[in-house]
């Protein structure tokens, strides 16, 4: 067979110009590819497969299942640019401190005169600012099943009526804490109806993201934990199973 035959077209080739036209074809599909894939601030939505072929933005961090979307919830729920909000944790050797980032906004409420048991103006850090002074944050719990436009919305009002802040009922803790729950949709915010059981047993309705006394960072971590465990639902029904001096 002579080499000028079809099956060796490409062996006379140049090697560059092989490159060249595989580049050609590659770019060409890449861009019939996008044009078919709608594509959103985070990435490109596979029709078919119903799927996001991109990586979310913020890994784990929301969910260990990288294909769920807004927490199952797109009707309810929103992620806009598919960075979501989480909520940050600091140590220091004197204090730990909790905030809300979500989407570009940072919200961190401190004392403006340093004293934590005094009611005084809060003021607002620059989280550059505040990470370059004391480190970066410990701890990142991020959830996507709050509208990250409703907490912008929350935080302009809220900045806007001149809070104090005050540790035992409205600390950093606490105003990250309404951030979350002033964001939370009606479904979120709906109390379940709790089964009844034989007694001495009962459930209860807990609320999630309900201080227990004075709030803290590591105490809203945990809750928030929890109430992103029960579907980003406020209230949760429990079984209480009472002392056996009260039964």
């Amino acid at each position: 067979m002579e080499a000028s035959s079809p099956h060796f077209r490409f062996a006379s080739m140049p090697a560059t110009t092989f490159m060249k036209n595989t580049i050609k074809v590659l770019l060409i599909g890449t861009s019939l590819l996008a044009l078919w894939m709608p594509k959103s601030a985070s990435g490109f939505y596979h029709p078919v497969l119903q799927r996001w072929i991109n990586r979310d933005p913020i890994g784990e961090s929301a969910d260990i299942n990288l294909s769920r979307f807004v927490a199952n919830n797109g009707i309810g729920n929103r992620d806009t640019f598919g960075l979501q909000c989480c909520l940050l944790i600091y140590q220091s050797r004197t204090w730990n401190h909790s905030a809300i980032e979500c989407n570009g906004v940072y919200i961190s409420g401190f004392p403006s005169s340093g004293m934590m048991l005094g009611k005084t103006p809060v003021e607002w850090h620059d989280k550059a600012k505040y990470e370059y002074n004391y480190g970066k944050a410990v701890k990142r719990i991020c959830f996507d099943c709050i509208k990250d436009e409703s907490v912008a919305q929350w935080f302009t009002g809220y900045k806007a009526s001149s809070p104090k802040f005050c540790g035992p009922d409205n600390n950093c803790s606490d105003i990250a804490r309404q951030a979350i729950t002033a964001s939370l949709s009606k479904d979120q915010e709906k109390k379940p109806d709790c089964p009844s059981v034989c007694a001495p047993f009962r459930y209860i309705q807990r609320d999630l993201l309900s201080p227990q006394g004075i709030s803290s960072p590591s105490e809203l971590a945990a809750q928030v934990e929890d109430w992103k465990m029960n579907d980003c639902k406020r209230y949760k029904c429990d079984l209480y199973d009472p002392p056996k001096g009260m039964r």
